[in-house]
């Protein structure tokens, strides 16, 4: 029996059979599968709605966003303000630096941050390379990240202005090793170099070292026309400095350590001169003199009118006869003579290569420092008298050179320091005129262990030679704490306690009542506000 329809023998006395029921249900099951399927469809409408409702909301912030005034900034204002958060101190700086934070900002800051050339300023590899032993040297060698990481800093060269290189490997010295690459960047890459720092901190150098062949090659980094400083520590240089294809008339400021041990090379007095000749723009300059030479007498002079420090480092403690007749140095102010290593025998000041450059220039030098152990001590109050215009003098007592006991070295004892050292009446005008140095404001001291040939052990620290000279007392007051501390004759610093041992002593006293209570005990709240 069929029913007329689903519904139309509900609720009767009719009874239907069972494959009436099944078709029913069956019937009504299809029916809700549908609605069921429909009401899916309708619910993944919606959520395609809500996205596309999320995405415009996006879209009309954005658009809104665009009436900030930061958004309509120029691309050279924005440039302006990174540059006003550097620091010429940050030779490291880390993720949570300003420099850094603002290239995450947006796109346009990003790029606007990598088009800086200022904004990547340094390029430290010190703690890069900074791991000891071949086998340390072999893994960077090899390591893909790190060959990248050169790869990297060399795409990114037009924005160079320091390249700072440490090498701290054996396998650094070769052209496969990763850092070799940062010194055959071409020139016409690198736009706004000035500086290029180069040290070694290996012990031994290869004899055909092929470093230096990137070094004295025809197109190198140091080939830059920008390029105003030059750094080459001690171990780096192995072939003729002048082979390098530097712009030497470029350079402003020149560091050189010397040639390596095992370089046939050796500077002198002969080679600074003709260096000299080609950098006629140096401003500050310090070289180390490897040998001692005699420069022929009718050998031109050299003029460098801008030169205003100058800084030498001789193969023993002197510095060779006749090397300063041979400059005109117009523009001097500073001079450092440091000492060299070995043994010394002290000169009189007639004999000592020091009292030509004091003569020479004694007009417009104004700090000087100098090693007094290569001087007798009546060198040293000759050398000190022919200091007129000095403010600035520097004593050195280095413990790299030896003097015997009985070569007459000069001390730093009483009577100089007394010569040095002006009297003043109650009003504080000075009573006494200097004859050595009238006009010292500042004077420094470099005391470190001598070495000895006295029957003490070779090696051992003598005193310092203070001698009789008076004690010096230094008091410091801070705002809660002040200290006293005296350099006694025996050079040694000492910070004075008061009578209950305390050394950092407060430096507050208050009242209760007829009670006066002072030192830290002062520091509780007494005082009503």
């Amino acid at each position: 029996m069929v029913f007329p329809s689903d519904t139309e023998h509900f609720n009767i006395h009719y009874v239907p059979s069972d494959d009436e029921i099944r078709n029913a249900v069956r019937k009504s099951e299809e029916a809700l599968q549908k609605i069921e399927g429909r009401m899916e469809e309708l619910r993944q409408e919606l959520r395609a709605l809500e996205e596309h409702r999320e995405i415009q909301k996006r879209e009309v912030n954005i658009r809104k966003n665009l009436f900030i005034p930061i958004h309509r900034v120029n691309v050279d204002v924005l440039t302006s303000i990174f540059l006003s958060i550097l620091d010429d101190n940050d030779s490291q700086i880390s993720t949570n630096h300003p420099a850094v934070v603002i290239s995450h900002v947006c796109r346009r800051w990003r790029a606007a941050a990598l088009t800086t050339k200022l904004n990547v300023k340094i390029i430290d590899l010190d703690g890069i390379l900074g791991g000891p032993g071949e086998a340390a040297g072999a893994f960077v060698t090899e390591c893909i990240e790190f060959n990248e990481l050169v790869e990297i800093m060399c795409s990114s060269s037009t924005r160079w202005k320091v390249l700072y290189l440490i090498i701290g490997f054996p396998q650094a010295q070769f052209p496969n090793f990763p850092t070799a690459r940062l010194l055959t960047v071409p020139p016409q890459s690198t736009p706004a170099l000035t500086t290029v720092k180069l040290h070694c901190n290996i012990s031994e150098v290869q004899q055909e070292n092929p470093l230096n062949e990137h070094m004295v090659s025809s197109t190198n980094i140091f080939s830059a026309s920008t390029l105003r400083s030059l750094r080459i520590g001690v171990q780096v240089m192995f072939h003729d400095l002048m082979r390098m294809p530097v712009a030497w008339s470029n350079l402003e400021h020149l560091f050189f350590d010397g040639y390596a041990a095992e370089s046939p090379h050796r500077f002198d007095a002969a080679q600074a001169l003709a260096l000299f000749k080609e950098c006629s723009n140096l401003v500050t300059c310090h070289l180390a003199l490897q040998r001692d030479v005699t420069i022929p007498i009718g050998r031109a002079p050299v003029t460098l009118q801008r030169l205003r420090e100058l800084a030498l480092t001789p193969h023993t403690s002197h510095l060779p006869k006749g090397f300063a007749r041979f400059l005109i140095l117009p523009s001097i102010r500073k001079l450092d003579v440091f000492p060299g290593y070995g043994q010394c025998t002290p000169r009189e000041y007639e004999g000592s290569g020091l009292s030509e450059f004091f003569e020479r220039f004694r007009p417009t030098l104004e700090d000087v420092t100098f090693c007094y152990k290569s001087l007798t001590q009546t060198g040293l109050h000759t050398c000190l008298e022919h200091l007129p215009n000095v403010t600035s003098l520097g004593l050195v007592n280095d413990g790299r050179i030896t003097t015997a006991a009985d070569t007459g070295a000069a001390n730093l004892n009483s009577d100089l320091f007394r010569h040095l050292s002006p009297e003043f009446d109650e009003t504080g005008t000075a009573v006494t005129q200097l004859l050595p140095c009238p006009r010292i404001e500042v004077f420094r001291i470099w005391l470190e262990a001598e070495m000895s040939q006295t029957p003490q052990t070779k090696g051992t620290s003598t005193p310092v030679e203070f001698n009789s000279f008076a004690p010096v007392v230094g008091i410091n007051f801070g705002n809660s704490y002040a200290s006293i501390a005296v350099l006694a004759k025996e050079g040694q610093a000492e910070c004075i306690a008061n009578e209950d041992g305390e050394r950092q002593i407060a430096c507050a006293i208050s009242f209760s009542g007829e009670e006066m209570v002072r030192s830290w005990c002062s520091l509780p709240p007494k005082i009503v506000l």
